[in-house]
């Protein structure tokens, strides 16, 4: 208790207490309340904008799958088979007519890169449209199931497969009575599908993959991939996967994030107050340099002084001058110091000068 009525002491503690009691609750708020928040705020914005994407890129699958089967559900392909074997018109009609179908069907879609009708058992007359005369050709070569075999194990459903490393959608053609006619086979313009789930890739500095149906299946083992947000441990990344299932196709997504991306501005914002709260201890230690200086000391060599006086050594001074109250304070100290010095003095040399008179005096007598 002595100790802390020293004012060095108190001074000291309450320059102390001024710079640890903020630093202390702006970060037990930061650690425990803003960064929390900020950390839930950008995994949200990741959240949200993957699937925005994945809505995006659904909707034109889901167009891609509603335009194949058009070509059932219209039923010009099938009328136009159905009166090829009937005998109403011979291969080359067939082949007109199959071609203008298929021209004018799919040729303007910018979802599609080519657009392919093979017929059942007859798979030398296949049509397509112009523009997509490369890869129907690709897609005839390079397909490794018979049509036929295909147009069985569809059934009624749309399967995304790949093909020569491209994305196709095939679909079984059916007549009235169920029956297979032929295979649809559509080439499918990934950049155009996938657009906005690529430019995940650029806003979020990651790495996209994509799952759909057959294409891509291969490059990850999905089923263990868990779906949402989760963090891979030992590899200091953000995981977010979306799955999306139908009876036409089977969609997932994942993008990979860097910690340091989308966490950057949390562990900057750290970085930056522990700079600045480590920039304060030199300024805290100017600041004590000061008031030792300034003002400790000179109350300590005041208090040393009036204690010298205390115990009767008379004139002790103080060097300190200034023009500040303290300056002026021991200025004034060390004047009346020297005052009482020369008052006692003369006192005591009075009373020596009265004691020899009065001696002088008795000596008379």
């Amino acid at each position: 208790m002595r100790f802390l009525k020293s004012i060095r002491v108190q001074l000291i503690l309450i320059i102390l207490l001024c710079y640890l009691t903020p630093t202390l609750l702006l970060g037990q708020y930061m650690g425990s309340v803003f960064f929390a928040d900020l950390r839930e705020k950008t995994e949200t914005a990741l959240s949200s904008s993957v699937e925005h994407a994945c809505t995006l890129a659904l909707q034109n699958i889901r167009k891609t799958v509603d335009l194949a089967k058009d070509a059932t559900y219209d039923g010009e392909l099938a009328d136009v088979h159905t009166r090829y074997h009937a005998g109403s018109i011979n291969a080359a009609e067939f082949l007109r007519l199959s071609r203008n179908y298929i021209e004018r069907k799919y040729s303007r879609e910018e979802l599609f890169t080519f657009a392919l009708f093979i017929p059942a058992h007859h798979p030398d007359m296949a049509a397509y449209n112009r523009a997509g005369y490369a890869g129907a050709t690709a897609f005839l070569q390079q397909m490794g199931q018979p049509a036929e075999e295909l147009m069985q194990e569809l059934d009624t459903r749309c399967r995304f497969m790949e093909v020569g490393g491209k994305l196709c959608l095939v679909r079984s053609l059916l007549d009235l009575n169920l029956e297979p006619f032929g295979l649809l086979a559509l080439g499918v313009n990934e950049a155009n599908l996938f657009g906005d789930v690529n430019g995940l890739e650029s806003i979020w500095n990651g790495k996209v993959q994509l799952m759909l149906g057959d294409y891509g299946r291969d490059a990850l083992d999905w089923d263990a991939v868990p779906t949402g947000l989760t963090e891979t441990a030992g590899q200091d990344q953000i995981s977010y996967v979306h799955r999306e299932q139908s009876r036409d196709y089977a969609f997932s997504l994942l993008l990979r994030v860097g910690r340091d991306r989308i966490y950057g501005e949390i562990v900057s914002f750290r970085h930056l107050m522990s700079g600045l709260f480590i920039l304060l201890i030199p300024v805290l230690a100017a600041i004590l340099f000061y008031m030792h200086r300034r003002i400790i000391k000179p109350v300590s060599l005041l208090s040393r002084a009036s204690h010298r006086i205390e115990e009767g050594e008379l004139g002790v001074t103080v060097p300190m001058h200034g023009d500040d109250e303290l300056g002026r304070l021991g200025s004034a100290f060390s004047n009346m110091s020297l005052r009482i010095q020369t008052l006692v003095d003369k006192t005591y040399k009075e009373e020596i000068s009265l004691r020899d008179a009065k001696i002088q005096a008795m000596q008379s007598r």
